[in-house]
């Protein structure tokens, strides 16, 4: 079984000699005391990632690379510089996390904008290995009294919101974790790939083209859930109808604790934003379920129905229903597991093999595929004209292997631990079939490497550059 490994090469000068190598543009670390932007072996160093993005340029047009080592970051952010990626250290570990409900005095100025720990209003945005979330207490405001003053009515509490000024945006080996409306995927083109999304209500939401694959969907408890009651949604999609949605490959949608019963979850509604006649009525929100395990959380029906004000009222409702094309676009395909059917009902569209063809990752996503292509923006410092290298780790014979596709010639190979330690060189390599084929361990006899980040820094016939993988597994 292959074990990917995700990659975007992005182009450095490095000394070849030094141990710890300048392969990312800053460092947040909330042990650091120095002073911030101070140099560090090569990058600039910051206790606050408010502070490292401070020092980044509005009109940036290279990728800008911020590690952030493990610790958990209690701060509220706008991103709004482009080209940005944020690396953690490991997943559950780096975490940035704030505490907002968009009910609360400080988080209701603008409907659902202010509570989002995490809002991106800029292109080309990635984050890789750590956790964002929004950790408002929502089941101790849940169990509040309703004559209780301090109990909040609006409860969405965002852990990241895609806004107007965003497109590309991918998250890669994170978690995203909330209650409310975790995730609102409202513009553009995103992909999750091997994330762990988290939340109860609406938690996938929004209007943007949104591709998940290969992750969990992990439903939360509500005091108020009884089974056969649906009383969690996964997804909203609001979906302009002449545009494609909400797709999810292979995932596994489960429930975090067993206190959650069986049937309680729909696996989406159709959003119509009230007070938008253009949204009201111009929206047929989109919603597949392709290759996904299904637990017995989600009920027989599937999906459930969503009502929204009639434009220009607060007194009239319109009802949409998952059924009505005109409404929204809810399809699955060969789904497994207990909460999955096998045929078609009248709430629960089941596609053919020929129509599941038109619901896939590049088509969601237009063509744009990060995995191969963001290494490509980088142009920051660039010392070399071969191709962005392609790596994929790989178990051959049961030895964990990297595989590396490039065009240069490269002569060697260093690889640096998240931490700066070398744990690798490798030299005299040689070019078969158009890859080199390196065996990860950190020194003959002492076992492969661990799951983790790691850097690679090449010195090649064409210049010095470094990439970046991650072992997943």
């Amino acid at each position: 079984m292959n074990v990917k490994a995700i990659v975007k090469g992005f182009l450095i000068q490095l000394s070849v000699c030094v141990v710890a190598f300048a392969a990312y543009d800053a460092t947040v670390d909330g042990a650091y005391t120095g002073t911030d932007g101070a140099t560090v072996d090569g990058s600039k160093n910051y206790k606050t990632i408010t502070a490292a993005l401070a020092d980044v340029s509005s009109s940036n047009a290279s990728a800008y690379t911020i590690y952030i080592k493990n610790g958990n970051y209690y701060e509220h952010i706008t991103m709004s510089k482009p080209y940005v990626s944020f690396i953690g250290q490991s997943r559950d570990s780096t975490v940035l996390y704030y505490d907002l409900a968009q009910g609360s005095a400080n988080g209701s100025s603008t409907w659902g904008s202010d509570c989002a720990t995490l809002k991106i209003t800029k292109t080309n945005f990635i984050a890789e290995n750590m956790t964002i979330a929004n950790t408002w207490d929502y089941r101790g405001n849940e169990a509040k009294e309703s004559t209780d003053a301090t109990k909040i009515k609006n409860t969405q509490n965002l852990a990241i919101k895609i806004t107007t000024g965003s497109n590309y945006t991918f998250f890669y080996n994170c978690k995203i974790v909330s209650y409310q409306d975790a995730l609102f995927a409202d513009v553009g083109k995103i992909f999750c790939k091997k994330c762990i999304i988290s939340g109860a209500v609406d938690f996938i939401y929004g209007a943007g083209q949104l591709a998940v694959d290969s992750s969990d969907i992990v439903c939360r408890y509500r005091s108020s859930m009884k089974e056969n009651d649906i009383k969690g949604i996964v997804s909203a999609p609001s979906t302009n109808k002449d545009s494609l949605g909400m797709l999810f490959t292979n995932c596994t949608v489960k429930r975090e604790t067993d206190s959650i019963p069986a049937s309680c979850y729909a696996l989406g509604r159709p959003w119509h934003p009230s007070g938008d006649s253009a949204k009201l009525y111009n929206v047929s929100g989109m919603s597949v379920y392709k290759n996904c395990y299904l637990d017995d959380l989600v009920k027989a029906a599937g999906w459930d129905s969503m009502s929204s004000k009639m434009y220009g009222t607060d007194t009239i409702t319109v009802t949409f229903y998952p059924n009505n094309l005109a409404h929204a676009r809810f399809y699955e395909y060969n789904s497994t597991g207990p909460g999955a059917v096998t045929t078609s009902t009248d709430w629960r569209k089941i596609l053919t093999a020929s129509e599941a063809e038109n619901y896939t990752v590049s088509n969601v996503l237009g063509g744009w595929d990060p995995e191969a292509t963001t290494g490509a923006v980088t142009k920051k410092n660039a010392s070399i004209s071969a191709s962005i290298p392609q790596m994929t780790i790989e178990k051959l014979s049961g030895v964990m292997t990297l595989r590396i596709r490039t065009s240069a010639k490269i002569n060697t190979m260093s690889l640096f631990a998240a931490d700066g330690r070398k744990v690798l060189t490798v030299s005299n390599m040689q070019n078969v079939n158009g890859s080199y084929v390196i065996n990860l361990y950190r020194s003959a006899g002492k076992g492969v490497l661990s799951k983790g980040l790691y850097f690679a820094a090449f010195n090649s016939s064409e210049g010095q550059f470094s990439s970046h993988f991650v072992i997943a597994e």
